[in-house]
């Protein structure tokens, strides 16, 4: 016996474009996702964001990497950052 997988809603529009389905797929991403205000040196916004690009990474992607290293390191070894 398989395990099921979950369904994806995009999969119940069979019929509809691409695009129309590319668009609701992100949509369903955007209503599992949060908003993380912060406020950052705009200057230091700057320069993160160029050596980000320069890795092929956008912020909300470098946070997200980040916050996955806190969960998956906290419980074990302390925080990311630490020596």
């Amino acid at each position: 016996m398989t395990p099921s997988r979950p369904i994806d809603p995009v999969d119940r529009f069979p019929e509809t474009s691409l695009e129309f389905r590319a668009q609701l797929r992100a949509l369903c991403v955007m209503l599992r996702t949060a908003i993380l205000p912060a406020r950052i040196d705009s200057r230091r916004k700057q320069r993160a964001e160029k050596i980000l690009d320069g890795l092929g990474l956008t912020s909300t992607k470098a946070v997200n990497l980040f916050f996955s290293q806190i969960e998956g390191r906290k419980a074990h070894y302390g925080f990311p950052l630490e020596n």
